[in-house]
């Protein structure tokens, strides 16, 4: 799959601009959901957002996507305490029991309740 860079620009810039936590679809589109959990499947940390790191992100998730036939996310937050950002390819479950599995499964520390905004640590 080849991969537009304004595609890889437009992600860099509005994972750039949403310190506090943003998931994004493949498309470079923000996704709202209002109920289920976020989940991520792999722990990758930089100390800033490259078009490089976006773009082997997206190879990734596509790459998983399609392995896999379930749809996947980059999730994205930068941590004040280790001044680096975190952005990990997610999936979206329905239920907290199916992405506590999924966590335990990929050595997650948390899933994200889209409902209540907030982590649950496991």
């Amino acid at each position: 799959m080849v991969i537009k860079k304004s595609i890889i620009t437009e992600i860099k810039s509005i994972i750039e601009s949403h310190k506090n936590g943003i998931t994004i679809n493949l498309n470079g589109e923000i996704d709202i959901k209002n109920k289920g959990f976020y989940v991520s499947i792999t722990n990758n940390t930089f100390k800033e957002v490259g078009l490089k790191e976006v773009y082997n992100l997206l190879n990734k998730a596509t790459e998983y996507q399609k392995e896999n036939n379930i749809k996947t996310y980059l999730g994205a937050w930068f941590s004040d305490n280790s001044l680096k950002w975190y952005i990990d390819l997610s999936l979206w479950v329905e239920t907290k029991k199916e992405a506590l599995s999924i966590a335990r499964n990929f050595n997650q520390e948390a899933i994200f309740n889209i409902q209540k905004l907030e982590s649950v640590y496991l």
